[in-house]
């Protein structure tokens, strides 16, 4: 694999450093943070960051078993660096502690923690005390920040937790004198215009059109959606992230989040994120036993004109006290997926719907949030038996009809390509989310 690191060509004596520096030092620097702190992180950090996307603004470490980054002595989860226009470090987050990589921490732990760092970042600016800020989104989850205002740079300590106490994350991000939020509640918000989001859309060299959807790297928790929606709000000029978005939706790190969790989490708090919700499209075969019925009719069909093998429907129906239960993961690992896309692309109406709403969508900068089911073999989807996913589509090229979209894993994974139709038979859901400022795109 290629390397993607923050320092394109690093002299053999950045190397040398036995463990990595801790990051209670590198504050230290104060002022220096913003003229030297991008290399001082290559030489102290040598190896550890790697470039969130093609464009090469921002730059992730994660915590590693050996070696950890670390705060005050305790390990880190997650860095994660911005660069300004002159490729200067514009602002630094450490993720002190998040539910989604941690795992399940008690309150007293979770408190304990967070008044050393509280302490400790007094001490750093000179025991002044800090700002209290804190906005409710909805569902349960609360915000809350201690904002340190100093002459080299602002302190924004973040965490959160719901009515319940039950905490899911803490992070402290790292920017330059008077850059943080007077109002935590606005900055969550979307700043973009009604009239300005169709000029997001640009075109490459093959005429492509496409938006530029800031990155986000899931790493390996379950949290797609909540990454999707993460980076479509970032679009938008929000200031949120993944965890807060996890929370909303009750989201569990190894199972993910429900989807359905998901839309009842965006009903409930989309006016406080400055954003509609509008669910466009749902496959509903797979809803019900009756639809689960009729889908293996519809595929024995296309399977007899293929000349593949069918399936008996009562081979997956297990009963018990007089109760039929559908299997349904065996039925859909032992689906085919050439016949099971010829039976998607009997939807005529809704393939040329959706085709119809991608380009509206793009043409308006308006990006969709992408629910995918694929099954063994068909494009886009895992080695997996059968997969969901929630990814993004962000463009499309008019002259091939092809769709263009990007999954939530980091670099590489900005701009990638498959057919419409290749696309249309693994589509599971489609929704948008748009400014309230604006009406949402298609039906």
């Amino acid at each position: 694999m290629k390397y993607h690191g923050l320092c394109a060509v690093a002299a053999s004596a950045l190397f040398l450093s036995v463990s990595a520096a801790d990051f209670g030092s590198f504050l230290e620097k104060r002022a220096g943070i913003w003229s030297s702190g991008a290399a001082d992180l290559v030489r102290d950090y040598p190896g550890k960051f790697r470039w969130l996307d093609q464009s090469k603004k921002q730059a992730r470490a994660i915590r590693t078993k050996t070696d950890p980054l670390t705060l005050y002595g305790d390990p880190l989860q997650e860095v994660i660096v911005t660069l300004d226009g002159k490729k200067q470090l514009g602002s630094v987050v450490l993720s002190i502690y998040n539910r989604g990589d941690a795992g399940e921490w008690d309150r007293d732990r979770f408190e304990e923690k967070l008044d050393l760092v509280r302490d400790k970042l007094s001490g750093f600016a000179g025991g002044k005390k800090p700002e209290n800020q804190s906005a409710a989104l909805g569902n349960g989850a609360k915000l809350f920040a201690n904002i340190w205002r100093t002459p080299e740079l602002d302190l924004v300590l973040r965490w959160s937790s719901t009515n319940r106490k039950e905490p899911e994350y803490i992070t402290l991000e790292l920017l330059p004198p008077g850059e943080a939020p007077k109002n935590l509640r606005a900055s969550l918000k979307s700043t973009a215009g009604a009239g300005n989001l169709s000029e997001q859309v640009k075109q490459d060299a093959a005429g492509s059109r496409y938006l530029e959807i800031p990155m986000v790297d899931q790493g390996g928790k379950g949290y797609c959606v909540a990454a999707t929606v993460e980076r479509i709000l970032r679009y938008y000029g929000s200031d949120i992230d993944q965890h807060v978005i996890a929370q909303l939706a009750a989201s569990d790190a190894n199972a993910g989040t429900s989807f359905e969790a998901m839309v009842d989490a965006l009903e409930a708090a989309d006016s406080r994120l400055g954003v509609r919700f509008k669910r466009h499209y749902e496959y509903k075969s797979l809803l019900s036993y009756r639809g689960v019925e009729r889908l293996c009719k519809e595929y024995n069909s296309a399977a007899q004109k293929l000349k593949k093998e069918r399936l008996k429907f009562n081979d997956f129906v297990v009963t018990r006290r007089k109760t039929k239960t559908f299997q349904l993961g065996q039925f859909l690992s032992a689906l085919d997926p050439e016949v099971y896309s010829a039976v998607r692309m009997r939807d005529k109406n809704n393939y040329e719907e959706f085709v119809k709403l991608v380009r509206e969508s793009i043409d308006d900068g308006v990006p969709l949030c992408w629910g995918i089911l694929a099954v063994a073999g068909q494009k886009g989807g895992s080695d997996a038996n059968f997969s969901a996913h929630m990814r993004i589509i962000n463009g499309y090229n008019p002259q091939s009809g092809d769709i263009i979209y990007t999954d939530s894993w980091g670099f590489g994974h900005e701009k990638k390509q498959m057919t419409a139709e290749e696309a249309w038979s693994i589509t599971n859901t489609l929704c948008s989310l748009v400014p309230r400022t604006r009406r949402a795109p298609g039906r």
